[in-house]
């Protein structure tokens, strides 16, 4: 996580908002973290721009911790952003939202959409009533689902092979990663081989103590 440059994919649907965390190693882009929600009955009325805009706040805002003080690239299929972040003298909400953009070190890059479906997947699949995340009572907004909580994913993807994009028509220079869903299914490793590995590693096993601890 050190070296690297980080890549931050968001989209908005007329219903949802997703963004993709990934990091350029040795070459080959992989995915660091994912998050969606639901967008409130007031965000649905958002203009296209507006909520396009309100995906990368509220993700850069959400994948802080590993955004602030390096620089990064924002991609999105919505190429207005690129001018919109420069606006001059910006008024209201949009004044508020780039305030806080302002903390960051960011470029804003424009990608086609068929070359976007990361984040324009998470965004068309925004938490439903059985995700956890909704369970909480004292919860009156929608709230981001962990990225590793499952919410009825995987049914929604039609094709997670490579031929789901097209890298040589995406991006000159960077390998797009294809899509590949979550699952609870890994090919040669045994459970006790994967908790093993989980407590061996470094970044993993102080995540795992953490939520240990919070579940005591």
């Amino acid at each position: 996580m050190d070296s690297g440059d980080l890549i931050l994919d968001t989209d908005a649907s007329n219903f949802g908002i997703g963004a993709v965390l990934s990091q350029l190693q040795q070459g080959e882009e992989r995915a660091l973290a994912y998050g969606s929600r639901s967008l409130t009955p007031t965000e649905q009325n958002y203009c296209t721009t507006r909520r396009e805009l309100l995906a990368v706040v509220e993700f850069t805002t959400h994948f802080r911790q590993y955004l602030l003080g390096r620089s990064f690239t924002v991609r999105t299929d919505h190429s207005s952003l690129q001018w919109l972040i420069r606006i001059r003298e910006p008024e209201g909400q949009l004044a508020r939202w780039l305030k806080k953009l302002g903390e960051y070190d960011f470029k804003v890059v424009h990608r086609p959409g068929r070359c976007h479906e990361n984040a324009d997947v998470l965004s068309r699949s925004p938490c439903r009533s059985t995700c956890p995340c909704n369970l909480n009572p004292i919860l009156s907004s929608p709230q981001l689902c962990h990225q590793a909580v499952q919410c009825d994913f995987d049914n929604k993807l039609v094709n997670n092979g490579p031929a789901a994009i097209s890298p040589e028509s995406c991006q000159v220079g960077v390998v797009q990663p294809a899509i590949t869903a979550c699952t609870s299914s890994f090919s040669g490793w045994t459970t006790e081989e994967l908790c093993a590995a989980q407590a061996a590693d470094p970044d993993i096993a102080p995540i795992k103590r953490w939520m240990k601890e919070s579940e005591e």
